[in-house]
């Protein structure tokens, strides 16, 4: 067969998951020894996260049906909203063991690992992954958090802010390594370790060896219990929570209507800032009279509140943005002598401010007449008979 038009397939997913949904048990009926099943919950979360992207990326390509879309998330985000699901106090916590179980609502669907690294039933490796550079934060995610007073220094295309906050230093004069980290978002402390902070090794210190690309090191989610053993790991993995529910609400509500209503934002945007510690809230006055766009700050929260967690590259896609912010060159920590023990200068690309080149711009390539589109195996196409064609610009 050919291909499958995209809103059969879209619509199917919608049919399968109010069916789950239907006769799913709710998240208040699910006895505590069941945690870790799926709900109805479970079922209308993840039809806001489809329908969210299905809407935002029909929007910003002239699609004729994408309001639709984006009322099924409001729907669906709505539903969820409605099943006594809290935000879990500490936003830190949240990725470590103290998080899991079914005292804590923000988890809607987890991947529940063993009982613990002597009683493994299915382990993981993820702390000592991030030790060795699976992930690899850059500048230029942490450009895009807020400073303590609610004000950014860029804004969301990668582009300098204007006006910046007063508590920006520029990167030319930034005295230290922790100079980015300081006055931020409080995500950005449990994002990233801090120079001199116990990190995997001891104090974290400065360096691009054991695969830390950036030398900034990642944070979140890191156990040092679960880094001292080798596929043993068991904490919990979130797949889904109420905090993507609710940042889900939040977009949809304002690419609907071109606007989002201050109470909108304290459902969402602000519940999240205040479970995080950040005491400058979003409001539509505070925008104006800061000149902030508001679809920017709804996506700069969903950056940072789910940095990490694998969603911004969909995110860039289904807003195309991705050939705007995927060809840039991609930055990391700052280079001083004196903090970066055991490193050399001569060894490092830097850029004229002394900060680390991870990647040039000469590198960094994507194609939006091509790449806003994976290629179709060509096993696939020989398998169909010709009857599947091969995606655009991929021949």
């Amino acid at each position: 067969m050919g291909r499958t038009p995209r809103d059969s397939v879209v619509k199917q997913i919608y049919d399968d998951l109010d069916y789950a949904a239907q006769w799913l048990p709710r998240r208040v009926d699910l006895p505590a020894a069941q945690y870790g099943r799926v709900t109805k919950s479970s079922a209308w979360a993840l039809k806001s996260r489809v329908a969210l992207y299905e809407g935002t990326y029909g929007k910003f390509r002239s699609s004729t049906t994408w309001q639709s879309h984006l009322n099924v998330a409001i729907a669906a985000a709505t539903s969820v909203m409605g099943e006594g699901h809290t935000l879990y106090a500490n936003y830190g916590g949240l990725f470590q063991y103290a998080g899991e179980g079914p005292t804590n609502t923000e988890n809607i669907f987890v991947k529940v690992y063993g009982v613990s690294n002597a009683q493994v039933i299915l382990g993981h490796n993820n702390s000592r992954d991030l030790e060795n550079g699976q992930m690899a934060p850059t500048r230029n995610l942490l450009r895009l958090y807020l400073y303590t007073d609610g004000l950014p220094a860029w804004k969301m295309d990668g582009t300098a802010a204007a006006p910046r906050s007063p508590l920006f230093v520029a990167e030319a004069s930034e005295p230290s390594y922790n100079t980015i980290l300081d006055n931020r978002d409080p995500r950005v402390g449990f994002t990233f370790f801090r120079s001199g902070e116990e990190a995997y090794q001891g104090p974290w210190i400065p360096k691009t060896s054991l695969g830390e690309r950036t030398a900034f090191a990642p944070k979140k989610g890191f156990s040092k219990a679960d880094q001292l053993v080798t596929n043993a790991a068991t904490v919990d993995r979130i797949l889904i929570r109420y905090g993507e529910v609710l940042l889900n609400f939040a977009e949809a509500k304002y690419e609907l209507n071109g606007s989002i209503s201050d109470a909108d934002l304290n459902l969402t945007v602000n519940a999240l800032r205040t479970r995080a510690g950040m005491a400058a809230k979003l409001t539509n006055a505070f925008a104006t009279t800061n000149s902030l766009d508001m679809r920017d700050e709804i996506r700069r929260e969903r950056t940072v509140e789910l940095a990490l967690e694998g969603f911004r590259y969909d995110d860039l896609i289904r807003w195309k943005t991705a050939e705007i912010m995927l060809p840039r060159e991609l930055l990391g920590a700052k280079y001083i002598t004196a903090e970066w023990i055991g490193t050399s200068q001569s060894s490092l690309n830097l850029n004229s401010d002394n900060v680390l080149i991870v990647e040039p711009l000469s590198t960094r390539h994507f194609r939006p007449e091509r790449d806003y589109l994976y290629p179709v195996p060509f096993n696939e196409i020989n398998l169909s008979g010709g009857n599947v064609t091969q995606n655009p610009n991929w021949q």
